[in-house]
């Protein structure tokens, strides 16, 4: 489901999907070096994956800043690349505007679920009555031009985040809500990835650590069960090492990566 324009950007501002970007930058600067072994495990695992399957069209869910894409890799073996999320930056777009490869397509990966969640607000804010958030339509994303490959990049566990958060604060629904809301945004992420020919890479675990370096306290990301998956790897990501996202205390990301 496309979104219009317009309505996007106000809505994703009100929603904060614009402010989140800028601050998955932010951090990354910050953090660069720590960030390191992660990005490249992620970048190492998609070229192996289009590598050994021979795939030459690729549509990434989840492309962002582009920090954990494979773009040299790309240019040199893909014939087309789709690159969808729900705001491209003005520098993403600027990198790669003389390389016809590439294509941006800004759309909402949950399949709508955006809007909806807007316009149960603003039903909300007219009646002052909770909408049964039980009546949410959930639609699996279609993309817009079918491709060899799909890659779903550790967006997983951040398609819930923004839209509870807004609900949270507007006081709509409560926890039991969220918990069905979760999971069944997930659930419909992954069973709208084409099986035999995608990819997977998802945080899934938080593991948050006192400055004495005490018992991590470990936090699930995903909410539904994983699929069964081939050419399982896993690795640790430094999230964040200087205790602004937990304050005072480290960050990191279990991920997982696999072929379904």
């Amino acid at each position: 489901m496309m979104i219009n324009r317009r309505l996007n950007q106000r809505i994703l501002r009100r929603m904060n999907y614009i402010s989140d970007q800028s601050g998955i930058m932010n951090r990354y600067l910050r953090e660069q070096e720590n960030w390191k072994a992660h990005l490249e495990n992620t970048k190492n695992y998609i070229a192996g994956f289009i590598s050994r399957k021979g795939f030459k069209t690729i549509s990434f869910l989840g492309s962002g800043w582009l920090l954990d894409v494979p773009l040299d890799f790309l240019m040199e073996h893909a014939e087309k690349v789709f690159l969808y999320d729900i705001f491209h930056p003005v520098q993403v777009r600027h990198k790669l505007r003389n390389d016809s490869k590439f294509k941006f397509v800004e759309t909402d990966i949950t399949g709508g679920l955006i809007l909806e969640t807007y316009d149960f607000y603003r039903k909300f804010k007219k009646d002052r009555k909770i909408p049964e958030m039980n009546k949410m339509n959930f639609y699996e994303f279609s993309p817009q031009i079918q491709t060899d490959c799909y890659v779903s990049l550790n967006i997983l566990n951040q398609l819930d985040i923004l839209i509870v958060d807004f609900l949270k604060k507007k006081g709509i629904g409560d926890e039991t809500d969220y918990a069905v809301l979760r999971s069944e945004i997930q659930k419909v992420h992954i069973a709208s990835l084409p099986k035999g020919k995608s990819c997977l890479i998802a945080d899934y675990e938080e593991v948050i650590t006192d400055k004495d370096q005490n018992t991590p306290l470990k936090k699930n990301l995903v909410f539904t069960p994983l699929p069964d998956g081939q050419n399982i790897q896993e690795w640790r990501w430094d999230f964040d090492l200087s205790g602004t996202y937990n304050i005072g205390r480290t960050t990191a990301f279990n991920v997982i990566a696999m072929e379904i």
